[in-house]
């Protein structure tokens, strides 16, 4: 039987999402635990893909997936946070396997 899903690949699409401050800050502000959580990656890069697929697991409840990136406004906005700039993500992204890690680290907590 084939696998029924609540929300459309449209509608869990990271690029769907508003970018709006207010809705962003509803959405992707980190506490001091996420922060904690966040640092205690290595490399700026890392922070910034882990705290990225964090927010997004919290909304829309899906995380990126290999070659995909998160709206370059929420990116800034989780980059702010983090001290760290947006264009970090880069590397973070040009690897599959640590986007895979952090994303199924995610999932287990």
């Amino acid at each position: 039987m084939p696998r029924r899903t609540l929300l459309s690949a449209e509608a869990l699409s990271p690029v769907r999402h508003s970018s709006r401050p207010p809705e962003m800050a509803r959405h992707y502000v980190l506490d001091a635990a996420d922060l904690a959580f966040v640092r205690t990656r290595r490399r700026s890069a890392n922070r910034l893909g882990f705290a990225v697929q964090l927010c997004l697991l919290r909304h829309p409840g899906t995380g990126l997936g290999p070659g995909e990136h998160p709206p370059v406004a929420m990116l800034a906005f989780v980059a702010e946070q983090l001290g760290v700039p947006p264009a970090a993500f880069a590397a973070y992204a040009a690897r599959d396997l640590v986007l895979l890690c952090h994303f199924s680290i995610l999932n287990s907590v």
